[in-house]
């Protein structure tokens, strides 16, 4: 068993317990423990979680995302089940499965064409910084919340990535229009 690691405080709300999280679907083998998403996290939380942290992984077998802390990578198999004794691929080089000694895997985490990883384990839990938590819009007036899309917009827009602008004003817009008139949110903006 692995030992459990402390959990950051921003996203202890959205996980469960930690135990086991992904299993190799040919080989019934543990690849990976960490804690399960139990709840809607948030665009941010979760995009600082996948992207900053590479810490994300979702279980097609399961339909769990899961926050990683630990897992499997083709060394560790090494050590654990032996040498690669076969590697499958498919008729465009796309990876199919691998065997370690006598265990076949077919997860893609382990394919051992695939560069050295840096293991999850190495996260310093004491640096990972505070994801901000989005306002509650529901007790903002409208002024406060015109000066919130403002300057998500003005940080948006000085990322100088304009394919995500749009995307992100339509994110934004539906966050609020529970709370208030869209039209009437445009016509102030």
């Amino acid at each position: 068993m692995k030992m459990q690691p402390k959990l950051p405080d921003w996203l202890k709300e959205f996980m469960g317990p930690f135990g086991p999280a992904m299993v190799d679907e040919c080989s019934g083998v543990t690849i990976s423990y960490g804690f399960p998403v139990t709840r809607y996290m948030g665009e941010d939380v979760f995009t600082t979680a996948k992207h900053a942290y590479k810490a994300m992984r979702y279980d097609r077998a399961a339909d769990q995302w899961y926050f990683v802390t630990s897992e499997l990578t083709p060394a560790d198999a090494i050590r654990q089940y032996g040498e690669v004794t076969d590697l499958e691929i498919g008729p465009r080089k796309g990876f199919k499965s691998v065997t370690y000694g006598t265990t076949k895997f077919t997860s893609r985490e382990l394919d051992p064409r695939q560069g050295p990883k840096v293991p999850l384990t190495r996260f310093d839990w004491e640096e990972i910084q505070e994801v901000p938590v989005k306002p509650d819009f529901d007790s903002m007036t409208l002024a406060e919340i015109r000066a919130y899309l403002s300057n998500e917009l003005s940080n948006e827009l000085a990322k100088n990535d304009n394919r995500n602008v749009g995307q992100r004003l339509v994110t934004l817009a539906t966050a609020v229009t529970n709370t208030i008139n869209l039209t009437t949110l445009i016509g102030e903006l």
